[in-house]
């Protein structure tokens, strides 16, 4: 499934169901946070296989804490966005 096709399946259940609450919303950023960090290592090695002599920190920062961070800003600034 492309990245459009799953945003266009997202927004037909949003019309169809309505919008998540705002509570389910912050479950599944921190959710997906938790995860992310879980499977940091994981998530490490599988680039470095991908991409060959990618270190592990690089991964880390980039992809892995990026993620998380941004998790947790979105979970405490999501009641003021529409």
């Amino acid at each position: 499934m492309s990245a459009y096709s799953a945003l266009m399946a997202l927004r037909a259940v949003e019309a169809e169901e309505g919008a998540l609450h705002l509570d389910q919303r912050r479950a599944l950023l921190a959710e997906l946070r938790r995860v992310v960090l879980k499977h940091a290592q994981a998530i490490a090695d599988a680039a470095a296989a991908d991409y060959g002599a990618r270190s592990p920190e690089d991964t880390l920062l980039a992809d892995v804490l990026l993620i998380a961070d941004a998790c947790a800003y979105s979970r405490r600034k999501l009641r003021g966005w529409p």
